[in-house]
């Protein structure tokens, strides 16, 4: 349904160098070398995505696309799903 990948518990906040996590620490310029080949979308602890042929919809605080070493905000639009409110992510 997407052709992103996603990176779970990214917390990222402009200026720092890494992310620690339980098994180690994960280095930004390694997201962004890797985001040379593949986007990725990075989930804060307090998100949920749904893929749908539709689009992708996000619940919870605005991701990061890294995407040809950059790192940015993604837009998003205000939608409900099932009566949940709910931002559809424009890419």
């Amino acid at each position: 349904l997407t052709e992103l990948n996603v990176f779970p518990h990214l917390e990222y906040k402009a200026g720092i160098e890494k992310i620690e996590i339980k098994d180690g620490d994960i280095y930004i310029s390694d997201l962004k070398e890797i985001s040379k080949k593949y986007p990725l979308l990075g989930l804060s602890n307090q998100s949920i995505i749904r893929c749908t042929k539709e689009g992708i919809y996000l619940i919870g605080d605005q991701p990061n696309l890294v995407v040809n070493q950059n790192i940015s905000t993604v837009d998003s639009m205000s939608e409900t799903i099932e009566g949940v409110k709910v931002k559809k992510l424009v890419l």
